[in-house]
């Protein structure tokens, strides 16, 4: 227990700092941007992202795609959003949206 808190204590003292994704010098936007198949388009759809790692591994090489600097990181397989569509298309059957 005494370990404990001073291990909290240690921690607390210790200077704080923010992983960003940005350059120093930029505007940080917090803006995230995940791509992954739909899996399935029948009720419930399935959106998943990642390409089945076990861990997030990254290297510090960045790519420019559209004149932005992004760094692609490899993500576990993940279940996104699942979901139920309820609308339904001129032809009659339920379909997604955007």
């Amino acid at each position: 227990m005494k370990r404990m808190t001073i291990l909290l204590l240690a921690a607390s003292l210790l200077p704080s700092c923010v992983l960003a994704w940005n350059t120093p010098g930029e505007d940080f936007s917090g803006e995230l941007k995940l791509g992954g198949p739909v899996t399935s388009t029948r009720n419930p759809w399935v959106w998943k992202v990642g390409e089945g790692n076990t861990q997030i591994n990254t290297k510090a090489v960045s790519v420019l795609r559209s004149g932005e600097q992004v760094i692609p990181v490899p993500l576990p397989a993940m279940t996104v959003l699942l979901g139920k569509t309820i609308l339904t298309t001129p032809a009659g059957r339920e379909g997604l949206a955007p």
